[in-house]
């Protein structure tokens, strides 16, 4: 469909009867498809990376964030509730590649995951992940992913 040309389409049938402006705005609405299309591949290949590899991250990030907390808060929390923490931060990364893939967070306007820590910890790991993206994946691809953490990061207040 992307690789229809101008000529083709003047010669498609019911389509010759189209002027030079009208042939313009179809030239321009398949750029902007197969723009799309291109946008929507690169980030489900950012979504597929980061499924496979968001248990990883939540773990490490997960824990690193727990230990930028003030000795007093971090000598409270229980093994259990670290796992939990780790756990909602892989359950807000799943929801951030669900993004990726669809091209709208509308999902994490009402994610269901319940907040295990403050969202301190939840703001740090998740910045954390912004680092830790491979050098393969296009520029666009990372600032969709990190417009989707930013925006994570600003409905947390909302999510307990």
């Amino acid at each position: 469909l992307f690789n229809i040309s101008r000529k083709e389409l003047s010669n498609k049938r019911g389509l010759e009867l189209l002027d030079d402006n009208a042939l313009n705005c179809i030239d321009q609405y398949l750029d902007i498809l197969e723009t799309l299309q291109i946008e929507l591949e690169e980030a489900s290949e950012l979504a597929n990376w980061l499924d496979a590899n968001r248990k990883r991250m939540a773990k490490k990030y997960g824990r690193e964030a727990i230990s930028l907390l003030p000795e007093e808060v971090k000598s409270q929390i229980s093994q259990e509730t670290i796992k939990a923490f780790c756990f909602s931060v892989n359950q807000f990364l799943e929801q951030v590649a669900h993004c990726l893939r669809w091209g709208r967070p509308n999902i994490l306007d009402d994610p269901n995951i319940p907040l295990e820590l403050d969202i301190s910890a939840y703001s740090e790991a998740f910045r954390m992940t912004q680092q830790d993206l491979p050098s393969h994946i296009s520029q666009e691809s990372k600032s969709q992913f990190d417009e989707y953490i930013d925006y994570l990061i600003e409905r947390l207040p909302f999510y307990e």
